[in-house]
């Protein structure tokens, strides 16, 4: 099959890229709806671009490093075996114009521009802080690419979090004009229609109803001013490059107020506690995963979170907390681990003693 036999060639492939937690499976979700549009949900196709040009290298010089150089042969085959893979996911979504969205692609702008040409690169931004939350609701942890680092700290969350934004960026912006947008996941949620219209004005595609449609649907999640402890805003805020990204970008950055005490553990447990009974359990587990957070740690709001069993909330922080010495924290573990059906052997990796 030729290339000009595919409607690859017609229309330039989407690249859908951002920091983890920005945004980025929503809007490829949104694009995905659109009647002529197929984004692959990370399937990598850079990587297996170039995995496919390395096979066809094989026997040369160029594979005997662990990191192998691929040849500008091997990458001619590797971006034909794409559009094949690329074509044939159409054919299946019943669709005429493919994407891939992959946070990690925030690093490969230039790779992406070297093989694709014609890319449109759309960039989504979220206000770090806002990231920070979304990544400490889930217990802090993340599924990343290895081209990431770990994060260990908030600090070190920051420093990542202005890196890779920064690198985009830069790459981004120094295309020629109509190849990248930056799109703010606030603007999604303040607008969804004005900015969904806006987008597709970059791809050049027409509007389709059930795209505007699954813009209505925009994910919205408690703001950083509701959701970090002053002592996670604090460390996030000082990486100065965090704050003067966020200024750059036009996130306001306010002084915190000298003079309000700010809310204990006990005081989220206690939110929490009214929330659940009023049936909003989500608010409710945002309440006590604030609650455990920080230096006023409540063994209540803890308990609240492992009694909730078959919730992926309960099981960060039965990892959190599984090392704790508080017999409040440690019955609240015997009982989850109950109620999670745990086996002996699971059970020994979590506590020093199994549940009797």
């Amino acid at each position: 099959m030729g290339e000009g036999d595919t409607p690859l060639d017609m229309k330039p492939w989407i690249f859908v890229l951002g920091f983890p937690r920005s945004g980025s499976t929503f809007l490829r979700e949104l694009l995905s709806s659109h009647q002529d549009l197929y984004i692959s949900p990370e399937v990598r196709i850079l990587d297996l671009l170039k995995l496919a040009g390395a096979l066809s290298d094989v026997g040369s010089a160029k594979l005997k490093t662990n990191r192998p150089r691929v040849s500008a042969r091997g990458l001619s085959l590797g971006k034909s075996f794409a559009r094949i893979m690329a074509h044939y996911q159409l054919q299946e979504h019943g669709a005429q114009r493919y994407g891939d969205a992959f946070d990690g692609n925030s690093l490969s702008i230039p790779e992406i521009t070297m093989l694709f040409s014609d890319a449109r690169i759309v960039h989504i931004i979220r206000d770090g802080r806002d990231v920070l939350a979304s990544w400490l609701q889930d217990g802090g942890r993340t599924s990343l690419d290895e081209s990431f680092s770990q994060f260990e700290t908030i600090s070190s969350f920051a420093q990542q979090w202005v890196r890779l934004v920064q690198q985009a960026r830069t790459a981004g912006l120094a295309l020629s004009s109509g190849r990248y947008l930056e799109l703010r996941y606030e603007d999604l949620v303040s607008n969804p229609i004005g900015t969904t219209r806006e987008l597709l004005a970059f791809l050049g595609e027409s509007v389709d109803v059930s795209v505007l449609d699954a813009a209505g649907d925009v994910p919205r999640q408690p703001a950083w001013q509701e959701s970090l402890t002053s002592d996670e805003l604090h460390e996030f805020m000082s990486c100065e490059e965090a704050g003067t990204l966020l200024l750059e970008l036009g996130y306001p950055t306010p002084e915190p107020p000298q003079d309000v005490e700010p809310m204990d553990g006990d005081h989220w447990f206690r939110n929490g506690q009214v929330l659940l009974v009023e049936g909003e359990t989500q608010d409710a587990i945002h309440n006590f995963q604030r609650a455990v957070r920080g230096s006023s740690f409540s063994a209540d709001a803890c308990a609240s979170l492992l009694s909730l069993s078959s919730h992926p909330a309960s099981e960060s922080m039965a990892e959190m907390v599984r090392t704790s010495n508080d017999p409040q924290v440690l019955h609240a573990l015997q009982q989850w681990a109950h109620a999670r059906g745990l086996s002996r052997e699971d059970a020994l990796r979590l506590f020093a003693e199994p549940p009797a």
